[in-house]
């Protein structure tokens, strides 16, 4: 073979940068584009594995996937997999064993670093921006899972991964939103039963370690954390990654909740507004603390109410898409047979089945359940 392998450094950035957008211009990717310096912030983080394809000192491929550095309540090193990010190869150099020796090379990389497993779903340390299918530019911060459309899928499939799983999101353009009037009645049944749902204000109590214990997620305990802070000073949240676009807030930012004896036992928020039009919060996932989407990343027009997995109450003007969450053993495949097109992990697509994908770094093929894909 012409080609070679070796880590992938800022050196080439600007190439790998270069082939990324143009799978995306080809419409081979939902990713939204990457500029360099997202590009540098997105891959070059701790707990990152990555490699090159070289070819006479050109770029011809590069693959990418992650550790946890920052762990959920029962998470370790140990029960956590390596999470693929994506993994791609210049088109004339495609069904030539590139792929298949980049993804070797990277689950080797997962085994020295302790990991049984191999995975291609949300819950990685690194968020994706994609753009949803059918839409004038519409945006969401985290593509989780495999888009089944992409040529990644089979590639993937081929190299051992097994779908765990598919998941379908749920999308609607709030300029046609209704409220549901049967919603006034199921509010009113449950503030008898004590529970208030709306607004949170400061006599609805602010204690949240339950919700957060129960769900196992630091990330949300920092967002309230952070929150209630701000409401406490009334101040804007002081944490700059919970900034949509990177701009500080005006001040307090509105939480809904559902509440219940000074306990939040539900919620989602702070809401607010990216200059895209996309509504804001982020989505709110339990994602180790490195998981967090930088400033100013989001880049297209969007008015949309973000949903992620199969939980979408309202059937209106959504975007159904489908993910599916896939697992491999580490057994070595062939070269050659399947490089397929930028083989990365992908989401929620409009009517499009996108998996999540695991693989065991074993050498024995297994079908173990993977993990669920929402963090």
């Amino acid at each position: 073979m012409s080609w070679t392998l070796k880590p992938l450094t800022r050196e080439h950035i600007s190439a790998a940068a270069a082939l990324f957008n143009q799978s995306v211009a080809d419409g081979e990717m939902i990713f939204s584009p990457l500029d360099e310096a997202v590009f540098e912030r997105r891959f070059f983080q701790p707990g990152a594995h990555a490699f090159a394809a070289e070819e006479n000192g050109e770029l011809i491929g590069f693959i990418h996937g992650a550790c946890k550095t920052a762990f959920l309540n029962k998470e370790n090193n140990e029960n956590t997999p390596g999470y693929l990010s994506v993994v791609m190869v210049r088109k004339d150099k495609r069904r030539q064993g590139v792929g298949s020796a980049l993804v070797a090379a990277l689950e080797d990389a997962f085994r020295a670093a302790g990991k049984r497993r191999a995975a291609c779903n949300d819950s990685t340390p690194v968020h994706m921006n994609w753009t949803i299918p059918g839409t004038p530019g519409h945006d969401h911060n985290n593509a989780p899972g495999v888009d089944e459309r992409c040529e990644g899928y089979p590639f993937l499939l081929h190299r051992g991964y097994q779908a765990a799983f598919t998941e379908i999101a749920m999308y609607l353009d709030l300029s046609k939103f209704q409220w549901d009037p049967a919603l006034d009645a199921k509010i009113t049944a449950l503030d008898a039963e004590g529970i208030r749902v709306g607004r949170w204000t400061p006599d609805c109590g602010t204690e949240h370690d339950r919700l957060c214990d129960h769900v196992g997620s630091e990330y949300w305990r920092h967002v309230l954390d952070t929150e209630l802070e701000a409401w406490q000073k009334n101040e804007p949240n002081a944490d700059p990654s919970l900034w949509p676009d990177g701009r500080r807030p005006a001040g307090p930012r509105p939480l809904l909740t559902a509440t219940t004896g000074g306990h939040i036992v539900a919620y989602t928020g702070p809401v607010d507004l990216q200059k895209s039009g996309r509504g804001y919060p982020k989505k709110q996932v339990e994602a180790s603390a490195n998981a967090e989407e930088a400033p100013g990343e989001s880049d297209a027009p969007a008015e949309e109410k973000p949903a992620k997995k199969t939980v979408a109450k309202k059937p209106a003007t959504k975007t159904a898409a489908k993910k599916t969450t896939v697992k491999k053993t580490a057994k070595k495949a062939e070269d050659g047979d399947a490089e397929k097109k930028p083989a990365a992990k992908k989401a929620a697509v409009k009517k499009a089945a996108a998996k999540t994908m695991t693989k065991k770094t074993t050498t024995k093929k297994t079908t173990k359940k993977a993990e669920t894909t929402e963090e």
